[in-house]
């Protein structure tokens, strides 16, 4: 194998080559400096001078066919898929059993969306491959190839025979993680990544997937345990640590969590995915100032304010339920500007009423419904906020239309036989508190909670006996 030049061996060739090209005169170059310029046009994807310098060394070395493959490669590099097929095919004859041949007539194949053909090209290429690393790649290509034409089991198989050549394969083993999430096969996940690790136990990237296998089988604690090895094994994986944290928040063990995600934003990387989640920590913990202030450094790193629309409500959310309905309008407002949202109409209801703007509440709620007319928790805030201006017939009218849509809400039920009490409609809420009971027994209790006065009434407590008895 040829010794590399020395950097400034390679740059006075490089000058002496753009000299030649910029006063539009020949010169001779060795095969080995041909070699050399080329290669530093690709590696500085400078692809048309890379292009010129194998036009060159074609025109001065025609019976050198890896200056025509090194062609090939470059134009396909350059999208120009039809002129580096003919040039592979014009050469396959005369090297039929040549590896590099075969692999960029499967990658010109398959960026032409030929797939059956680029299929057989990379079988002819595994097939005249020299070494496990050829052979470990093809296998991946082959992967890449069957997925795209959507025989996700073909693919499957080769993205296992490329790990099984080598497990210590990061991208074979990373697209395997990315296939089992997609298909959800999280219990054959588990079982390759585990045979992965018997044979490279540090491999990080395998306990990260194995983790969320585990989180995804519902088995919590040997998920948080393999995220934990991942981070161990590499501190600056940041995936892991994401993971590891999300998966403490999810059981309440929150200052852990805030503690691991803490260390990823050290890292490189998305710090506006690690904001929001430290922001929805916060505010479960009901520490709503410090929610606020991870919610806005979310909006702040947000590759595109475009779609921090969700953040700006859970602002909202905290001012709410701080009690600072005006701030809370404000952020309302300002994510129903960026995106129209039932729910952020429901936010803006819901300050209304706490600030006695009730018909600019009822507005809300009316185009709130008209945007998501299967938003249950809509109709019963809706309803409810009539039934406290004391406009019954209403909240009636309001709960009916909810059950021409929602026919088995119990909760439902429940409401509308309230408010028929409530209107002096008795008889007919007596109706559906009995239907009520048939749907959902148990939830009586915390609708008789929420209106009192049910408990007054003999009817409801007749009824509620004699679901008892039965």
């Amino acid at each position: 194998m040829l010794e590399p030049l020395p950097e400034s061996n390679i740059l006075l060739l490089i000058a002496r080559f753009e000299d030649m090209l910029s006063k539009k005169e020949k010169q001779f170059f060795d095969t080995e400096e041909f070699e050399d310029i080329i290669e530093y046009y690709s590696e500085k994807s400078k692809w048309k001078k890379a292009l010129s310098a194998v036009n060159l060394a074609i025109e001065q070395y025609s019976f050198n066919l890896d200056f025509q493959l090194q062609k090939s490669n470059i134009l396909i590099t350059l999208e120009k898929y039809d002129k580096a097929l003919g040039l592979l095919e014009s050469i396959e004859p005369m090297i039929p059993m040549q590896f590099e041949l075969h692999l960029y007539k499967g990658d010109v194949l398959m960026f032409k969306e030929d797939y059956a053909a680029s299929i057989k090209s990379y079988k002819k290429a595994l097939d005249a491959a020299n070494t496990i690393e050829e052979q470990e790649n093809v296998c991946l290509d082959l992967a890449f190839v069957y997925q795209a034409s959507d025989n996700y089991e073909m693919a499957l198989k080769y993205i296992l025979k490329s790990i099984r050549l080598n497990y210590h394969h990061e991208e074979a083993i990373s697209e395997l993680g990315g296939y089992v999430e997609f298909h959800r096969n999280y219990d054959q996940g588990k079982k390759i990544f585990l045979e992965i690790i018997d044979h490279n136990p540090y491999c990080f990237q395998a306990w990260y997937y194995l983790g969320i296998c585990y989180r995804e089988l519902e088995n919590i604690e040997l998920a948080i345990e393999s995220f934990e090895y991942a981070v161990i094994i590499s501190k600056s994986f940041e995936p892991a640590l994401i993971e590891l944290s999300k998966t403490l928040s999810f059981i309440g063990r929150w200052e852990e969590a805030i503690e691991h995600f803490n260390e990823a934003l050290k890292e490189e990387g998305d710090k506006h995915e690690i904001y929001t989640h430290l922001g929805n920590i916060y505010h479960n913990k009901r520490d709503f100032g410090n929610a606020r202030k991870h919610y806005n450094l979310a909006v702040k790193t947000a590759l595109s304010t475009d779609f921090t629309d969700e953040l700006l409500y859970k602002i909202g959310e905290c001012y709410r339920k701080e009690g600072n309905w005006k701030k809370a309008q404000t952020y309302y407002q300002k994510a129903y500007d960026k995106y129209k949202d039932a729910l952020y109409l429901k936010g803006l209801a819901q300050v209304s009423e706490e600030l006695e703007n009730f018909e600019d509440a009822i507005c809300f709620y009316e185009e709130a419904l008209e945007l998501d007319p299967y938003n249950e928790r809509i109709w019963l805030n809706y309803s409810k906020c009539l039934f406290n201006c004391e406009m019954f017939e209403d909240a009636v009218t309001v709960i009916e239309n909810a059950l021409y849509i929602m026919t088995d809400s119990a909760q439902l039920r429940y409401l509308l036989s309230a408010y028929l009490y409530r209107a002096g409609k008795k008889q007919r809420g007596q109706e559906e508190f009995k239907k009520g009971l048939q749907l959902d027994y148990l939830n009586h209790k915390e609708i008789i909670e929420q209106f009192p006065h049910l408990r007054l009434e003999k009817s409801i407590i007749h009824l509620i006996e004699q679901h008892n008895q039965k």
